[in-house]
């Protein structure tokens, strides 16, 4: 036995040296190659690290995205409740704030930090900040956004800074309560929380069980900005990008950075300038906006040392198993490797529990919060409630939450909502993203119909898709919204609607802080020139003394309910009387300052110094009118006489009269009358005029007497105004007017005749003149100078004139007397008339310079009537467009009307005729233009002829004229 033992000793001896020598050979041949494999595997272990430490950021950022947007879900059903937001945001900031938060913060729709959990913030605006303008994007809505690290100011007695970044989450809700029933969502503000990156890190790196992470790590932005680095903290905020001196110094080439930037994950070999190669491993955190890199990067000697410190265990472990056994020592390695590896197992397994704590807490806290709400918060999956909370109950007026499980979620739905409803569930459950708010109507148990804001956000329920609904009933403020629009309406109305008047406010200082946009209609002085100063634009008028004297005591606090008046000075330069009200505004019983209406009065004060005027004026009027006025109610009351009136019927006042009736006054039966007909006018709503014999003061006299009904703003009648004046006189001259009448036409038939003879007689002489001074031109004509032959030619035009008056004259003198006998046929306006016309007067207008122009529109231009009256129509027209018009076109135009009537238009672009005038235009012997300084020659016959001969030939003429514009001519015959 005992040799055999030691048989066994020997060979167990031999065997170890043989294992020895094998395996020393085999660690020198494999020395090298295994090198390689340690740096290979080295590398990948690095690598696993820093992913599985991007990963543990990842999944905290997550999670506090998904806080914030929870957050975000809720505020967008409190935005008029303040109270509420600051509980709310209080709470979960005290609940998140050992989460490495720092701060929570609400601002509104303008960018105003309206509150936060830093108080020194609050009323910041930061409408261009980047969040904000991100945020306010409509295609944002629904989205995360995390802010690029802020670097925060130093500490005091610290040199390395600090990082935080900012993550948003935008609220949609309601834009505006005057919006009616809008399915949209408006942007309504952001939501915002700041973490401590620093502190994040640094916890998240000593949970980390690889000891690389601690001392190698750095994190990187794609724009190559340092965020952290392990072994030079002083390095964060610096760009790599840069290539500055500072970075020059310790770099070769940035070729690895790029490397890093442009690829996801992997490892790199890079080299700096007097120091040990660098193995580094890297990974890109890419999670919503941001983009991270993050890096380890161990000296290369590093490796070699722990490959030379494995070569050397290996030569220990060789001499370990010389003097044990080679087999024994590789079972306590292996033991000791599983230990290892089950404590770090152990070690990752704890932290994931305390992971699922925090989250088991984190949902715990959301539980309460969502049981706790005034919303009714529900979910349903597959279209039946799965989940309610207890104000789903009270919503729809169920005992408790479990009688509302298992019911379809579209029983407590008006049916007018079930299509969009359906619609809007699968949009959610399609792009996972919340719905916009709804406004919709619920049907609650007892049959009652309630207004709702419904919002739909994508949920799961047991692993399956789900959709959770916050619902707030909102019939209380639908009624109050109508109830304020009706207000906001009147208030914008009345400070914003009126043009005669505007509202201001004004600091202690007297300083304008507000002032409504009608003060520049008023002023003509803009809203912007106002703001923020004081003088008011003020003249130097003495009241503005004392309106600033009580604009003083009204800040002192020494208050009036008097008006102030104050006179300014518009833009264009002319004063404007205001009449101004103030009141104070009082904080903690302090005068603050003061706020006030001015009402521009103007007007009102020139109109009440009309008023006076007219008033006297009237006064006077009334009172020395030699006639009887008065005015009446609709009993027939005397409102107002005067004292013509008064002593008609026998009063010594118009007071005595005033409130006493026709039957106090007058006779019996003269008041019946007068009642009869004041009843008469009021019931027709017309005037009248009467001729009666009155008795006034026993004495029978004529009166011409006005009643006309008195009508208020809207044609209501109020009563009888009325006129009576002596027209006794009037009544017997009329009598002797008519006989004087009789006299005066037989007298101008005579005149007629007399006129028409001496025109024969004139006109017989004339013409043997004018025929001797032709003659006499000719003879002379090769021996006359240029005086001589202007002389011949004023003669001559001289007799034109003369006969051509002589012409009207007789034509008038025979239409006069009737001695015209016209004979009526059927002519041809344009060939035997008008174009002849046109032809004879060609010569004339192009002496002048005038465009003359002849337009034939018609086919049929027949018509019956006097050939000669009607050619001396339009003869007389022409020629007087002609001699008008110094300038411009005269335009003959034959057509026919809408009634199908011939008519013919002669326009010019002359001088014209006066509104004025255009009355008197055809009287005979009568031009615009009269006396010695008349422009133009003529003896006012021509248009009395025209006139004549239109009614000789049924035809009408009209005039449209304007005063050194032109005049047009319109003949229309009705035959």
């Amino acid at each position: 036995m005992k040799n055999q033992s030691i048989r066994s000793h020997h060979l167990v001896i031999i065997l170890a040296i043989v294992m020895t020598i094998v395996t020393g050979l085999l660690l020198i041949g494999l020395n090298k190659t295994t090198e390689k494999e340690i740096v290979k595997e080295y590398n990948k272990e690095q690598l696993h690290s820093v992913k599985d430490f991007s990963s543990n950021i990842e999944t905290y950022i997550n999670t506090r995205v998904e806080v914030v947007d929870l957050l975000s879900s809720l505020l967008a059903f409190r935005k008029y409740d303040s109270k509420f937001i600051k509980t709310e945001i209080n709470h979960f900031y005290e609940n998140e704030k050992g989460n490495f938060v720092t701060k929570l913060s609400l601002y509104d729709k303008t960018g105003t930090i309206i509150y936060s959990s830093s108080k020194d913030i609050i009323g910041h605006k930061l409408a261009e900040s980047e969040i904000f303008r991100w945020a306010k994007n409509p295609e944002n809505k629904g989205k995360q956004f995390i802010s690029s690290p802020i670097k925060v100011p130093k500490v005091k007695g610290d040199s390395i800074p600090h990082i935080h970044f900012v993550i948003a989450v935008p609220i949609y809700n309601v834009a505006d309560i005057n919006d009616k029933m809008d399915s949209s969502q408006k942007f309504s503000g952001v939501v915002t929380e700041t973490v401590d990156f620093d502190k994040l890190l640094q916890t998240l790196i000593s949970n980390h069980q690889s000891d690389k992470v601690k001392e190698y790590l750095w994190v990187m932005e794609k724009n190559g900005t340092l965020l952290f680095h392990a072994d030079h903290p002083e390095m964060a905020f610096a760009n790599v990008q840069q290539r500055n001196e500072s970075c020059m110094n310790c770099h070769i080439s940035f070729q690895h950075i790029e490397t890093m930037r442009l690829k996801k994950e992997g490892n790199i070999e890079y080299q700096l300038k007097n120091r040990p190669l660098k193995l580094a491993s890297y990974t890109t955190l890419d999670y919503k906006n941001i983009s991270w890199t993050l890096v380890l990067n161990m000296p290369s000697e590093q490796v070699a040392g722990f490959i030379d410190e494995n070569l050397f265990r290996s030569y220990l472990l060789l001499g370990m198993i010389a003097l044990t056994f080679f087999t024994i020592s590789f079972f306590i390695y292996r033991g000791f490797k599983l230990r290892v590896r089950a404590e770090e197992e152990t070690k990752q397994l704890r932290e994931k529990s305390i992971l699922k704590e925090k989250i088991e807490e984190s949902e715990k806290r959301y539980r309460n919060l969502v049981e706790s709400s005034p919303d009714a918060i529900a979910v349903h999956c597959g279209g039946i409630l799965v989940y309610a909370n207890e104000a789903s109950a009270k919503l729809v007026g169920a005992f408790k939450p479990e009688d509302l499980i298992g019911k379809p979620a579209l029983d407590i739905l008006h049916p007018d909502y079930h299509e969009q409803t359906k619609k809007r569930i699968e949009q959610v459950l399609r792009t996972k993203q919340p719905s916009d708010l709804a406004e919709e109507k619920f049907i609650r148990l007892d049959g009652k119909v309630i207004d709702v804001d419904v919002i739909a956000i994508p949920t799961t329920y047991n692993n399956k898709d789900a959709v959770q609904v916050i619902v707030r009933d909102i019939t209380n403020r639908k009624r109050a919204e109508k109830e304020i629009r009706v207000k906001e309406n009147r208030m914008r109305m009345i400070v914003e609607g009126t043009p005669y008047l505007f509202f201001y406010t004004q600091n202690s200082d007297g300083r304008v802080t507000y002032i409504s946009p009608s003060v520049e209609k008023i002023t003509g002085h803009s809203v912007d020139e106002w703001i923020n100063q004081s003088s008011w634009f003020v003249t130097d008028n003495k009241i503005n003394e004392y309106a600033k004297e009580r604009t003083h005591a009204n800040l002192r606090g020494e208050f009036s309910q008097k008006p102030i008046l104050l006179e300014i000075e518009h833009i264009d330069k002319h004063p404007i009387l205001l009449e101004v009200y103030e009141n104070p505004i009082i904080e903690n019983d302090t005068v603050v300052g003061l706020q006030g209406v001015a009402h521009d009065i103007t007007e009102r004060k020139h109109a009440e110094e009309e008023l006076r005027t007219r008033k006297a004026y009237l006064s006077a009027i009334i009172e020395n009118q030699p006639g009887l006025l008065w005015l009446k109610d609709t009993k027939s009351r005397f409102l107002a006489v005067n004292q013509a009136f008064a002593a008609a019927c026998g009063r010594q006042t118009p007071m005595d009269v005033i409130g006493k009736t026709d039957l106090d006054v007058w006779p019996r039966e003269q008041a019946e009358k007068y009642r009869a007909d004041d009843a008469q006018v009021m019931q027709s709503a017309k005037s009248v005029s009467i001729e009666e014999l009155v008795y006034s003061n026993g004495e029978a006299k004529w009166f011409e007497t006005f009643k006309t009904p008195v009508k208020d703003a809207s044609g209501r009648i109020m009563g009888t105004t009325g006129y009576a004046h002596d027209i006794t006189e009037r009544i017997r001259a009329n009598v002797e007017l008519i006989k004087a009448k009789e006299k005066a036409e037989e007298s101008d038939k005579l005149k007629s005749e007399f006129l028409a003879q001496i025109s024969h007689e004139i006109r017989t002489p004339l013409n043997a003149i004018v025929g001797n001074v032709e003659y006499l031109g000719e003879v002379f004509d090769d021996n006359m100078d240029s005086d001589s032959r202007n002389c011949f030619e004023g003669i001559n035009l001289a007799s034109k004139r003369i006969i051509r008056t002589v012409d009207l004259v007789l034509n008038v003198a025979e239409l006069q007397t009737s001695g015209y006998k016209p004979y009526l046929s059927s002519i041809n306006l344009d060939s035997e008339v008008l174009q002849k016309l046109f032809h004879e007067h060609q010569l004339s207008a192009k002496q002048k310079g005038l465009e003359f122009v002849y337009n034939c529109k018609v086919n049929d231009w027949n018509t019956i009537a006097d050939n000669y009256s009607v050619t001396q129509i339009f003869a007389n027209l022409i020629d007087n467009a002609i001699k008008y018009t110094k300038k411009g076109k005269v335009e003959i135009q034959l057509d026919k009307n809408a009634n199908n009537k011939i008519m013919v238009e002669i326009k010019d672009t002359g001088v014209g005729v006066s509104k004025e005038f255009l009355p008197k235009l055809f009287d005979p012997f009568l031009q615009e233009d009269t006396g010695y300084t008349r422009s133009y020659d003529g003896s006012g016959l021509g248009l009395t002829l025209v006139k004549n001969y239109c009614k000789i030939n049924n035809a009408t003429i009209e005039v449209e004229s304007e005063k050194n514009v032109g005049s047009t001519f319109r003949v229309t015959f009705n035959n």
